[in-house]
């Protein structure tokens, strides 16, 4: 199989539409109009290997989109693919900007305060319009602060450190 981090979650498989098989289906990217650049998705699970779909068509409306692949034609096999989780080979997406950073590189990074000590792994990122929130498993429960230029100081996915300064009122 290929190495997992090989590919990105973009959307979930919400529900099924109409009768000829078409999924409607929520983006997890920021403009939901980025799926429409791609040609096919795919579909893992578990030692599988992946499994690709060919799009054959693609509409955006109202944050969603309904996507017609190949292989599904009627409502039945789209039933099946609810829930299911879609992705797109790493090496399709840009790079993000500069200290901008994909949600599924972040989770499990190790946080450091700025005098070095371990604090934990983030958990989550939570997105909010004006900025994100990180969790942090501790080893005392959860922290959760703003990621604002303020508190993350840097950010090295090679050595998977983030170095945080924790502000008043931010931990206990």
């Amino acid at each position: 199989m290929e190495d997992a981090n090989a590919f990105v979650e973009v959307a979930r498989v919400i529900r099924p539409v109409g009768i000829k098989g078409e999924l409607r289906v929520m983006p997890y990217t920021r403009d939901p109009e980025e799926l429409g650049k791609y040609k096919s998705l795919y579909f893992i699970h578990s030692d599988e290997p992946p499994h690709k779909l060919k799009i054959l068509n693609i509409r955006i409306s109202s944050g969603y989109a309904t996507i017609k692949v190949e292989g599904l034609d009627s409502i039945e096999e789209a039933e099946s693919w609810r829930g299911r989780e879609l992705y797109v080979q790493r090496k399709q997406l840009n790079k993000p900007p500069i200290d901008e950073y994909f949600i599924r590189d972040l989770i499990g990074i190790e946080v450091y305060g700025e005098d070095g000590i371990l604090i934990g792994r983030l958990k989550d990122v939570m997105e909010f319009s004006h900025h994100d929130i990180y969790q942090i498993e501790t080893q005392t429960g959860e922290l959760l602060i703003p990621a604002i230029s303020d508190v993350v100081l840097t950010i090295d996915l090679d050595q998977n450190k983030m170095i945080v300064r924790l502000l008043d009122g931010l931990q206990d």
